[in-house]
């Protein structure tokens, strides 16, 4: 399922991801569904891919536990129970709703593990998510 985001991987072990307000809907559907879903991204702009390129997404769910956001090759992996998944698409709709800034900070979610972190695993890669107003929407 091709969406309109591209990705890429970042330094230290991280990962940015840049999605039209659609895009982020339609990922959060996914993650909030939980069925083995493969999305697919668009390359990143020229110029604008840090450590690699992502070409998509994979949603898998989990039985028990906290989402956990992995990188597997040029894909990342979001593997979580229902609880933890629902939590990370509110978040991911609450960025496709907001409205932009009107400034040069484009808005944009981290998504990191921090010790109590309410459904992030300890072991996830951390994922800053920017709206990307200026994709077709």
């Amino acid at each position: 399922m091709p969406v309109d985001a591209y990705g890429s991987y970042a330094a230290p072990g991280g990962a940015r991801l840049h999605a039209s307000p659609s895009a982020l809907r339609q990922l959060a559907a996914f993650v909030r569904d939980g069925s083995a879903t493969e999305i697919v991204l668009r390359p990143p702009p020229e110029g604008l891919t840090e450590s690699g390129a992502i070409s998509g997404i994979r949603v898998l769910a989990d039985d028990d536990g906290p989402v956990s956001l992995r990188a597997v090759g040029s894909e990342i992996e979001i593997v979580g129970d229902a609880t933890a998944r629902g939590h990370l698409a509110s978040t991911l709709e609450n960025l496709a709703d907001s409205p932009p800034t009107g400034t040069s900070v484009t808005r944009h979610v981290d998504l990191e593990y921090f010790p109590g972190h309410g459904f992030l695993s300890e072991t996830s890669m951390w994922i800053s998510v920017y709206q990307d107003a200026g994709a077709s929407d």
